[in-house]
């Protein structure tokens, strides 16, 4: 069996927190178009049960971003 080799040779302890990079307009997912017919969000979950913040406090990255730094933290 070959044994396995790490990306970096180091360990960075100042990887930057994942909302540190985010940045205004970037997705970290794609969705392919609809199959279906639309729905509404308020036909499928009433209002009040709804948040009022949009993307609830989550980092703006990209799809790329996520996977290099989780990819990081885990080495």
């Amino acid at each position: 069996m070959d044994p396995i080799i790490k990306v970096t040779t180091h360990i960075s302890h100042n990887e930057p927190l994942i909302f540190e990079r985010s940045q205004p307009g970037r997705a970290g997912f794609s969705l392919p178009a609809l199959d279906v017919d639309e729905t509404t969000l308020d036909e499928i979950i009433p209002p009040e049960f709804q948040r009022d913040d949009d993307l609830a406090g989550m980092p703006e990255v990209s799809e790329v971003d996520v996977v290099r730094h989780f990819t990081r933290m885990s080495t």
